[in-house]
């Protein structure tokens, strides 16, 4: 390198760092896939296209509204 100018990614070079990255990158993909599932399966169920932007996000709300009303969402399912 001229000028002691980095490499390109070299961060990438540090083997903790290449084991955070990917871990970071399987992560978000995941997470991804997550909702992808979590859309088709709202969809699946009301037939409802206007509930896939934010059918989703009423879900992923429960847990937190639950616990703000101090009611266990697990409460009427059987052995939960």
């Amino acid at each position: 390198m001229k000028g002691g100018a980095q490499p390109s990614f070299a961060a990438l070079r540090h083997r903790g760092f290449r084991a955070y990255f990917i871990t970071s990158a399987l992560a978000m993909m995941a997470d991804n896939i997550e909702h992808v599932i979590s859309y088709w399966v709202m969809f699946e169920k009301f037939h409802s296209p206007a509930l896939g932007g934010r059918g989703a996000d009423a879900l992923a709300a429960v847990p937190v509204l639950s616990v703000i009303s101090g009611r266990s969402p697990t409460a009427s399912i059987p052995g939960g």
